[in-house]
């Protein structure tokens, strides 16, 4: 968890300043409750690989 933390906050920096947004998303926490910051569709999203791929995998299977 803590590796993820610092990328995150370095990307709300250049998020903020940009005038984006961003969002995180990593294991340990239910997808359903990250889900809505994927879909909104945040330029900058921070994840875990193990996350990512999760969600790379939902949308395949969504799009069947």
């Amino acid at each position: 968890m803590k590796d993820i933390i610092f990328p995150f906050f370095e990307a709300t920096k250049f998020a903020f300043a940009s005038g984006c947004s961003s969002a995180c998303v990593y294991g340990g926490q239910p997808k359903r409750e990250q889900l809505p910051a994927v879909r909104a569709g945040a330029p900058i999203l921070v994840a875990t690989p193990g996350r990512l791929n999760d969600f790379l995998e939902y949308k395949d299977h969504m799009n069947r």
